[in-house]
């Protein structure tokens, strides 16, 4: 018997909390523990190995899944129409820019990227409170394009020189002739 509907919807509403739930347990998880005794506190297994601390780019690598993962739950509201996952998820991709460790490059053009991506994040939150699909639609495509954008500045950045923490171009360009 297929489901109705309402009742597949809902299933996959649930499905997609589960996940998110999920996934911020986990990112808290891997962000936040410097050793293994403070993962462990309270434990048997308290006294386990010391745990390294996160290097830039891991820091880096968290906040980018954080941000797809918030993506991905306004992407879903935006199919669902669930104005109120939307909302939050937008607010919280708006929050999460505005960390010092959102920002891994120090130039004006990352800088101006990073307020484009901003202020996408806040007009879709806002656009989601009115309930407007359409402008939430548009609001969503501006989002992603701010990504993109931002993603294609970083490459080009790393093809033309060499960031701290990254490997350049020019380092492993003459290797793969050899």
């Amino acid at each position: 018997m297929n489901p109705t509907p309402a009742a597949a919807v809902a299933h996959t509403a649930a499905r997609a909390a589960a996940l998110s739930i999920a996934f911020a347990v986990a990112g808290g998880l891997l962000s936040g523990c410097a050793t293994q005794k403070e993962a462990n506190a309270g434990s048997a297994a308290a006294d386990g190995p010391m745990v390294p601390p996160r290097s830039p780019h891991e820091r880096v690598l968290d906040i980018m899944d954080a941000k797809l993962a918030y993506t991905q739950s306004v992407l879903q509201g935006v199919v669902l129409a669930d104005f109120g996952q939307i909302q939050h998820n937008a607010q919280e991709l708006a929050n999460l820019s505005r960390e010092a460790r959102f920002m891994v490059e120090d130039s004006i053009a990352y800088a101006l990227l990073s307020d484009r991506f901003r202020t996408s994040a806040t007009q879709l939150a806002q656009d989601a409170a009115k309930e407007d699909l359409e402008a939430v639609t548009r609001g969503y495509t501006a989002l992603v394009g701010s990504c993109v954008d931002c993603h294609r500045h970083l490459q080009q950045e790393r093809i033309d020189n060499d960031m701290p923490g990254r490997v350049s171009w020019r380092e492993i360009a003459p290797t793969q002739g050899s």
